[in-house]
């Protein structure tokens, strides 16, 4: 179970920095970056799957507590 609860831990420590990078590629595309459509596309696709990945976690988590 320890290893469950360091792996939530390490996700909630990473939390800030996709917040950050999420928030800096926001700022390029508002002062109109050649390339905003792409940075706005690779936004959406690192939110996407960081809440994917934090969906899976919590689900391996409350299966592990099951099987114990």
């Amino acid at each position: 179970m320890k290893k469950h609860q360091a792996l939530l831990a390490e996700l909630a420590g990473h939390e800030p920095r996709i917040g950050t990078v999420c928030g800096q590629g926001d700022q390029m595309v508002k002062e109109g970056h050649f390339a905003g459509d792409e940075i706005t596309r690779k936004i959406q696709e690192l939110q996407d799957k960081w809440n994917g990945l934090k969906v899976i976690a919590a689900f391996w988590l409350t299966t592990c507590r099951f099987i114990v």
